[in-house]
């Protein structure tokens, strides 16, 4: 199958195109909507005189604005993400962040009312109405950023504000890396392309493309230096100002997650790069037929002739159908949704974004699947992980547009249960020692990836911020030896980390878009691979009471805290040893690994 036969989505059920008049129009009846809500609610909630239905009425209004702006938001997102060349569909992008951001600001005093409310009050008023304790969840975690709410208009200033700073900056960078050509072979490609060879059959071409990537940075790469630096300082003034002491702190509130768990996170994968990475590195140098990988041969395919075939899309769909379908028929027909209809936009274009995502929406519509699909192993992987965001999506939709949205931590439990699914699914069809090591080095390879290397990206985060927070700007020499340090440190003597990868890490979005983001991986990575071993040792009597509790967990959205969330199956993320646990897996697919070597 051609990139030009891959699916494509059709975002003609949010708008027919950017010259819509509906757009103008929904835009008109937020203005209106916005006013209406402010004249009718403002102050109502910093006195007494209000009851528990005016508090359910303003919040089921806030909600049906919030939907409202979503549709405008992500309609314009994916137009934006799908078409970075296209500068009228650019500026379409930026009008609609403006007028959103303007829009936002009108609400403001809205949640610091809503936080003025007494917990004695608030608590007799959900008591009292069993319609507004369905908003508890969201009012819950509102209220968590009580202590570090700044006054109306400072909020709304910041608010103001972000458009020439965060939001811009984040633009310039999405165009930037987009617009970047690797000159490769004669010929001029785009990130997404150049990436792609990173992973090729071909040692030399592999070579080549990483050459071709530091050569591009190093002749390039001072604005992504600037933007880092600019970024980095926007978060400490925001921290300073809200009385964040820590550089991740928010990042923490807003995944509802304590800062003690990430840390025991934190430092228990960092004790276990010897016996995870080095160790890994070690076999597949072995493999490779190598002492040392190269940076570039990491994700490399192993040196079997297996190892070089190509998945169509047809195949693709059936393997990943096939696996969600192996632990049930409602998780297979969630994700066979996706198929029957046009949420997927799966070929890769140099104007596109290079990575791979799920977007949520608003109650009642579908979520949108962007990937950049070119037949590889990994890509069935990547393709089962973006599908089961969006079975998540599609379960959570009645908690509605405010609480749908599970917190980074727990959104990636789905994704990363998908993909475990279809490894297993792959390693049952392996009838070979090579066809088995080949499945399991792809697997262990992800998950080192997914754990690993995500602690050593929030490890790089950290020393830059704390950096920039303590020391002033950053040098790009200074940003680059973090980048080594860090990358040294998690791969470890098995890997060659040579100086012409300093300045891999200008290439990674959410170092830029969402800070301290990437930690939610490996979190998720460590409770998915818990989850399983439950799962696979339920006793045979007992099957689909595993199910029954975990979809029941992807159903509450956004709406219970983990703690709650993984009690029905014995598991407490604040409890060290459930660290350990989730790594335990790796080790043993490692252990399997290294017996499957034996054979060849």
């Amino acid at each position: 199958m051609t990139d030009s036969q891959l699916p494509k989505w059709d975002l003609s059920d949010l708008y027919k195109s950017i010259k819509d008049p509906k757009i103008q129009q929904d835009m008109d009846q937020l203005k209106a909507i916005a006013a209406s809500f402010t004249a009718k609610y403002k102050n109502l909630f910093t006195g007494t005189a209000w009851v528990a239905q005016d508090l359910f009425e303003a919040l089921s209004a806030f909600e049906e604005i919030s939907s409202l702006s979503t549709k405008l938001a992500v309609y314009a997102r994916l137009l934006s993400f799908t078409n970075l060349d296209n500068e009228d569909i650019q500026r379409f992008y930026q009008q609609i962040v403006e007028f959103l951001t303007t829009l936002e600001q009108q609400f403001t005093f809205f949640t610091i009312d809503l936080n003025s409310i007494s917990e004695n009050q608030l608590d007799k008023a959900i008591s009292a109405s069993s319609d507004l304790a369905f908003y508890k969840p969201w009012l819950r975690r509102l209220r968590a950023m009580k202590d570090y709410q700044l006054d109306e208009k400072l909020e709304q200033l910041l608010s103001d504000k972000s458009i020439t700073s965060t939001q811009v900056w984040s633009k310039l960078f999405d165009e930037t890396l987009s617009k970047l050509r690797f000159d490769y072979n004669g010929k001029t490609l785009g990130i997404a392309e150049i990436s792609d060879l990173q992973s090729n059959f071909d040692k030399s071409i592999r070579a080549a493309s990483a050459k071709s990537i530091s050569d591009t940075l190093k002749k390039q790469g001072d604005l992504f230096v600037t933007i880092t630096n600019v970024l980095a300082k926007d978060l400490e003034i925001n921290n300073r100002w809200r009385g964040f002491k820590d550089v991740a702190a928010a990042r923490h509130l807003s995944n509802d997650v304590e800062a003690e768990v990430v840390h025991s996170l934190f430092t228990t994968v960092q004790n276990n790069y010897v016996s995870l990475a080095h160790r890994f590195y070690k076999l597949k140098a072995k493999l490779m037929g190598v002492e040392k990988l190269d940076y570039w041969d990491r994700n490399a395919p192993l040196p079997f002739n297996e190892d070089s075939k190509s998945y169509s899309w047809e195949e693709s769909k059936n393997i990943v159908l096939d696996a969600y379908g192996s632990f049930s028929d409602q998780a297979r027909g969630l994700v066979n949704q996706f198929f029957e209809n046009p949420w997927i936009d799966a070929p890769a274009s140099p104007s596109k974004y290079s990575g791979a995502f799920n977007m949520p929406t608003f109650k009642g519509h579908h979520p949108y699947v962007l990937l950049n699909f070119k037949g590889k192993l990994r890509d069935v992987s990547t393709l089962a992980h973006e599908l089961g965001h969006g079975m998540h999506s599609l379960l959570a939709d009645d908690k509605g547009t405010l609480m749908a949205n599970a917190p980074l931590t727990l959104c990636e439990t789905a994704s990363v249960f998908g993909e475990m699914l279809t490894f297993q699914s792959l390693l049952k069809h392996s009838n070979s020692p090579q066809k088995r090591v080949q499945a399991l080095e792809a697997k262990i390879s992800d998950m080192i990836n997914t754990v690993v290397r995500q602690i050593a990206f929030y490890d790089f985060e950290r020393r830059v911020h704390e950096s920039r927070r303590l020391n002033g700007e950053l040098s790009r020499h200074e940003i680059n030896k973090h980048w080594l340090d860090t990358q040294k440190q998690a791969l470890g003597p098995y890997v060659e980390v040579p100086d012409d990868v300093q300045e891999f890490w200008m290439t990674i979005p959410h170092f830029i878009h969402s800070s301290f983001y990437v930690y939610a991986y490996a979190f998720g990575d460590c409770l998915v691979n818990s989850l399983y071993q439950i799962y696979k040792n339920q006793p045979k009597d007992n099957t689909g009471d595993f199910e029954a509790k975990y979809m029941a967990m992807l159903s509450a959205g956004g709406t219970k805290h983990h703690k709650t969330l993984l009690e029905p199956f014995g598991l407490d993320a604040s409890n060290p040893d459930f660290w350990e646990q989730g790594m335990q897996l790796i080790h043993t697919f490692i252990d399997d690994l290294e017996e499957e070597m034996k054979k060849l």
